[in-house]
């Protein structure tokens, strides 16, 4: 179990859940040698733990079995070494670097950090960090933080991108004594996997819509104002020159000199005119009539 002589029945629980999140056959894909030998792991791992459960039921964990077949001369581990410090802790190889590649899991107020922290190969290092950044992609945002599955999402890339720099593990000392005699076998990219892949761009697409304005909130350009408000608010108001040797007149631009009358109100019966109204003038084209004032 990678556990050291004092430790406690909480943290054997611990460990153990964490070697089945690494090592369950689920996670070996199809190849028949790695699925015979996640089964082997994983009988050793569920072995291990009935053994140190039982133990705790019993009232005696933590303290020396004294049965025959556990009883062995010390010339019998004289072959068998502690890791070093820049030894893997699951697997004894080096180069091993530490890292802390966890990832967040949570529902509603619940919330814990799975993954593994501590001195580990770039092979370890990886299966560790994928099924962290696969657990997280999945069950991170199910609680109401779920916004910060973002920073975890992006933390655990970056150190999935510096592991992936490291240089394989290249020697194993046999008598070092770790949970796992050679590295972890690294799996499959989470974002090669259909689930992961799916929430990553579902989360992406959300990340992005909160950074772009909605048309409602973009307000309108002063000349898109203007132009909106003349042709549907202001009203066009007519003027016209004074009567011609004929009794005709002519429509010119208010701000012409030649504007003499200027309209009032348009109606299509001169008798509706105002009192207070200079007089009348008719449309020709249209047959309204124009009830016109001197313009000012």
């Amino acid at each position: 179990m990678g556990l050291a002589s004092d430790a406690n029945f909480r943290a054997a629980k611990v460990a153990y859940r964490n070697l089945v999140r690494i090592h369950h056959p689920d996670r070996a894909g199809t190849d028949q040698a790695a699925q015979r030998h996640a089964s082997e792991r994983m009988s050793q791992i569920n072995e291990a733990w009935e053994y140190l459960e039982h133990r705790e039921k019993s009232g005696v964990f933590g303290q020396a079995d004294g049965t025959t077949s556990s009883r062995q001369n010390f010339s019998d581990w004289i072959k068998y070494r502690t890791r070093k410090p820049d030894e893997c802790e699951l697997c004894g190889s080096t180069p091993a670097k530490k890292f802390d590649v966890r990832g967040l899991q949570q529902i509603i107020f619940r919330y814990a950090l799975i993954g593994y922290r501590g001195t580990l190969c770039k092979s370890c290092a990886q299966s560790a960090g994928r099924e962290a950044l696969r657990t997280t992609l999945l069950q991170g945002w199910w609680g109401l933080f779920w916004f910060i599955n973002y920073y975890f999402i992006f933390a655990l890339s970056i150190k999935l991108w510096v592991i992936s720099r490291m240089k394989s593990p290249l020697f194993r000392d046999s008598r070092v004594i770790t949970p796992f005699d050679v590295p972890l076998f690294p799996g499959k990219s989470p974002l090669r996997q259909p689930a992961p892949l799916f929430f990553f761009v579902g989360s992406l697409l959300l990340l992005g819509s909160s950074f772009v304005p909605s048309d409602s909130s973009v307000s309108p350009t002063p000349s898109s104002t203007n132009q909106s408000t003349t042709s549907s608010n202001t009203p066009t108001i007519k003027c016209w020159t004074e009567p011609n040797e004929s009794g005709m007149v002519r429509v010119v631009g208010c701000n012409s000199f030649e504007a003499h009358f200027i309209e009032l109100a348009k109606v299509f019966d001169e008798s509706r005119c105002p009192t207070l109204s200079w007089g009348t003038v008719k449309d020709e084209e249209s047959g309204a009539f124009f009830c016109v004032g001197l313009k000012p």
